[in-house]
């Protein structure tokens, strides 16, 4: 006996919805992917609805020894849950919003100018993240390293945004001592200076290739 037929245009719109959900859905997390961070910036920029924002970088410092120790399945878990406590974090709060990149990072789009300000939501949700999984994983205590992209340009491309906080998140020094590493608009940490690097006169050491035949 042949079953009930689902008529056409169902079928197309589950299969539109699941492309959909691939395309820009974080598999962990379930909230959005790194696809879906970047649209959701450009869109509040054309509709003009962040005023000064910020795109901060937050990687969870030593997250492999995590997945090491406890496996896979409980390292998702703890990703799941540091998720909802960014999205719980930034909730109601307008033009904010939050995804994780990859592996342990997470991109956050905060409407705020003050550096002071941001290092102290930093630290807020570093806290916030640690009391949730000391209930669910006790005798875990994790620790972020910041960066942060103070967004002068509203033209500027967000993922020279993104590269730009990701630089200065692997200033660890700065991001330990202050609690967030910041990057100037010309995209250099304002932590270090380059200066005495490029007065420095290039070194030129001589070196020897060898090529050797390759059957195709």
């Amino acid at each position: 006996l042949a079953g009930p037929r689902v008529p056409l245009y169902r079928i197309n719109s589950d299969n539109q919805k699941q492309l959909t959900r691939l395309a820009f859905e974080d598999s962990v997390t379930g909230g959005m992917n790194g696809e879906a961070f970047r649209r959701t910036y450009q869109r509040l920029i054309r509709e003009r609805r962040l005023s000064r924002p910020a795109v901060v970088l937050l990687n969870v410092r030593h997250f492999k020894l995590i997945n090491e120790r406890l496996g896979f399945r409980v390292g998702n878990d703890m990703l799941r849950a540091i998720h909802q406590k960014i999205g719980e974090h930034l909730d109601g709060k307008e033009g904010e919003f939050a995804a994780r990149s990859e592996m342990d990072n997470f991109f956050l789009c905060i409407n705020e100018g003050r550096p002071e300000r941001i290092r102290a939501r930093v630290h807020e949700l570093e806290e916030t993240v640690n009391q949730r999984l000391s209930v669910l994983y006790p005798g875990n205590h994790l620790t972020f390293s910041a960066g942060c992209c103070l967004v002068a340009d509203m033209a500027l491309d967000i993922r020279i945004i993104q590269d730009r906080a990701r630089i200065a998140a692997q200033d660890e020094a700065a991001a330990a001592r202050d609690g967030c590493a910041f990057s100037s608009q010309t995209g250099s940490s304002v932590s270090r200076n380059w200066t005495p690097c490029l007065r420095r006169p290039l070194q030129i050491t001589a070196s020897r290739c060898i090529f050797s035949p390759r059957w195709i």
